[in-house]
């Protein structure tokens, strides 16, 4: 019996969400992100049951406190077909069946099952589902690749929100997946052909989360959905969500200077700043 067990962190956006979003922050010549991820974690478990039978798969969702069985990969792939109040797995049954498909030589026999979990509540707007699908991939490479054909974490980034947008049929954005799989305080640059992070000091994290607190008022959204409106109405030409998005992304730029000096007395003014021209964007 092979098992393996990964978790990894759910985030919180400080400044710059939504022009992460390809092509946005092209129009602006690059873009930086400020994000922090946060002690709620999304957990999978891979359990394989080895047998001389073809591979099947249960599957166990915690959150949404249901279990699934799947007799084949085939099957399990057929179940893309459905909607999700009629297959509420899929997201996950998507990253299985991707995952064999573009690594058939690691099918294995036998049962696996496979258990999710994710203490961020659904639609809570912390990259749940997304760091899930960063868990699972991760999990799954690790269990079934040998380590030099495991995928760097931006690889991984790129697939999983690949295969996100296919599942949500909206544009994904990039930055959902980063702090799951770089962790801490971060500043996330977008640009041409290329993308990096830079992780700030534990220092400086630790000061600020003495300064912040994560509430959730129990309404759910859907940001994929939200997204493609911003996304839409901003090649609106003379829609205001352009200038919205151009104060938004001017502030973030502001903060990823204060967070990398550690200049904290001026992040909550900051912060409202963004804030102010977010709400507009809604309007």
């Amino acid at each position: 019996m092979k098992k393996i067990t990964l978790s990894a962190p759910c985030r919180i956006d400080l400044a710059g969400g939504t022009i992460d979003l390809w092509p946005l922050y092209l129009y602006f010549g690059g873009h930086t992100l400020c994000h922090m991820a946060i002690n709620m974690r999304s957990e999978c478990t891979i359990e394989l049951k080895e047998s001389k039978k073809a591979l099947s798969f249960k599957i166990n969702s915690k959150d949404l406190l249901i279990s699934r069985t799947y007799s084949s990969l085939k099957k399990l792939c057929a179940s893309l077909e459905k909607d999700t109040e009629k297959e509420p797995s899929r997201w996950i049954n998507r990253l299985l069946c991707n995952f064999f498909k573009e690594n058939p030589q690691a099918i294995p026999s036998g049962v696996l099952e496979v258990t999710c979990k994710s203490a961020a509540p659904p639609g809570s707007g912390l990259g749940g589902s997304s760091v899930l699908g960063v868990t699972l991939w991760t999990a799954l490479e690790r269990m079934f690749l040998s380590k030099k054909n495991q995928s760097d974490p931006w690889d991984v980034q790129q697939k999983v929100r690949d295969h996100e947008a296919v599942e949500i049929e909206h544009p994904a954005g990039d930055q959902d997946y980063v702090p799951a799989l770089f962790g801490g305080l971060l500043l996330f640059r977008l640009e041409a052909n290329k993308r990096f992070v830079e992780k700030l000091p534990q220092k400086t994290a630790e000061e600020l989360s003495k300064r912040l607190a994560l509430i959730y008022t129990g309404e759910r959204h859907h940001s994929g959905i939200n997204n493609w409106e911003l996304f839409t109405n901003f090649h609106e030409w003379g829609h205001p969500c352009r200038e919205h998005l151009r104060k938004i992304h001017k502030v973030s730029g502001e903060m990823s200077a204060v967070l990398w000096k550690g200049q904290l007395s001026q992040f909550a003014k900051l912060l409202t700043k963004e804030w102010s021209s977010r709400k507009l964007l809604g309007e």
